[in-house]
């Protein structure tokens, strides 16, 4: 996989850049919605995000970190699925781990689409931006901190989602080496979060252990 990167102080990038991207959420976006009459709300969390990954995004772009390869294959369509059949792997195995059904949910689809879009801008920076320290540590940590980089992001969701996010930024690490193209663990990604949208928002069904 051709990568061109930057003299730029990468380690720079990730160490003070990535940790922070969730500071900086919690504290600029939703501290300045505050300020400005907002009242906080949880379920509002994936609207407010989206903006902020897309502004994280550009900035690490505009820095010129790396160019990040983006050929297009029409095979590559097969990573939509794959990003389906990954989160109904998680419901499952979530469903064994708990001990309990995981029944589909009741939220309103309009607060949790913009997640589909977001899975956009978290691939560029943790797929591609990251893909410029290969040269330096290797695929196999490149993959590594991909995907535990990835997982901590999430945090605020819990400790087991920082696995789940962790092992699923894995796989998207893979995608992008096997195929050498963003777009692949893009579509993945998509494709998760597709399912997620539709599970949470009660349109889909997935089998459980319990259930």
């Amino acid at each position: 996989m051709a990568l061109d990167p930057s003299p730029a102080p990468t380690w720079v990038h990730v160490f003070l850049g990535f940790p922070l991207l969730l500071v900086g959420y919690f504290s600029v976006v939703i501290g300045s919605a505050t300020a400005a009459g907002y009242e906080y709300r949880p379920k509002h969390d994936d609207v407010l995000y989206l903006p902020f990954i897309v502004i994280a995004s550009a900035a690490f772009y505009i820095s010129d970190v790396t160019s990040v390869p983006i050929p297009v294959d029409g095979w590559f369509v097969v990573f939509l699925p794959l990003g389906v059949a990954m989160y109904a792997l998680d419901i499952f195995v979530w469903s064994w781990w708990v001990g309990v059904p995981i029944e589909r949910g009741t939220e309103e689809t309009v607060w949790k689409l913009p997640i589909v879009f977001g899975a956009i801008g978290e691939e560029y920076l943790y797929r591609g931006v990251l893909a410029v320290l290969i040269a330096s540590i290797g695929t196999i940590w490149y993959v590594v901190l991909s995907g535990v980089l990835f997982g901590i992001n999430h945090f605020s969701k819990g400790r087991s989602e920082i696995v789940f996010k962790s092992v699923n930024g894995i796989v998207y690490a893979l995608c992008f080496l096997a195929t050498g193209s963003l777009l692949a663990p893009v579509l993945a990604h998509v494709g998760y979060n597709v399912a997620y949208v539709s599970f949470v928002a009660g349109g889909v069904r997935f089998p459980t252990v319990h259930g």
